[in-house]
């Protein structure tokens, strides 16, 4: 994993993902 910047990145397009599915 990379600094707090690339894991808030990922949780907001996990989120998207998510948001999309349902």
């Amino acid at each position: 994993m990379e600094s707090s910047l690339g894991l808030k990145e990922v949780s907001l397009k996990d989120s998207t993902s998510k948001d999309l599915d349902m």
